[in-house]
C-alpha cells in the first residue's frame, strides 16, 4: 500500500471515530450495520494502530466478509448520513484491501 493510502485511511479512521452511529431509515438494517461496522472497523483500527502493518490472510477475509455484507446493506440505506457512513467504510476498507478506486464514492 502507499503512503498516500495509508494516510487517507487514517484521516478517514479519525473522522469516522467521530461521527455518530447514522440513522438509515430502515430498522431492520441496523443491526446487520452494527455487525458489518464492527468487523470493518475492528480491522481498520488494527492497521492505523501498526501504522499500515502488513494484513494477515484472516484480517482480509475478515475485512471482505465485512465489505460485502456493506455493500448489500448499502443498497437499502435510505438516509444521506447512512449512505455516506457506509461509504467511508467502504473506502476505508478499499484501501486496505488495495482496492481504493473501486470503493471511491466516498469523497470528503
Amino acid at each position: 500500500m502507499s503512503e498516500g493510502a495509508f494516510e487517507e485511511v487514517t484521516v478517514l479512521w479519525e473522522e469516522h471515530q467521530h461521527i455518530p452511529f447514522p440513522s438509515l431509515g430502515d430498522r431492520d438494517l441496523f443491526a446487520d450495520l452494527v455487525m458489518a461496522d464492527d468487523g470493518a472497523t475492528g480491522v481498520v483500527n488494527w492497521y492505523v494502530r501498526n501504522d499500515g502493518g502488513v494484513v494477515s490472510a484472516q484480517l482480509r477475509r475478515q475485512l471482505g466478509s465485512s465489505v460485502r455484507e456493506l455493500r448489500r446493506i448499502r443498497r437499502r440505506v435510505r438516509t444521506r448520513e447512512g449512505k455516506l457512513y457506509v461509504d467511508r467504510l467502504l473506502r476505508m476498507a478499499g484501501l486496505i484491501l488495495g482496492r481504493g478506486a473501486a470503493d471511491e464514492r466516498y469523497k470528503r
